[in-house]
């Protein structure tokens, strides 16, 4: 089994493994961090830095989805 799992790995493309690449809504997945979020005090994670990574992610999204669309 492991040989077939190894075997295999090389053959997903690499958007299919990153998260980031993912465009579908989540909204179970976001309910959940939400959850989870509440559980944590507010100063275990810097809420700027948290806005910011996800804004720039979005922004990593969309120009990668445009070259994508560009060169397609």
């Amino acid at each position: 089994m492991s040989n077939v799992a190894n075997d295999c790995l090389s053959q997903i493309n690499e958007n299919n493994i990153h998260s980031e690449a993912y465009s579908m809504e989540t909204p179970r997945v976001d309910q959940a961090l939400h959850d989870l979020e509440n559980e944590f005090s507010e100063i275990f994670y810097d809420q700027k830095l948290l806005e910011e990574a996800l804004y720039k992610s979005q922004n990593r999204f969309k120009q990668r989805n445009e070259i994508y669309y560009r060169t397609v």
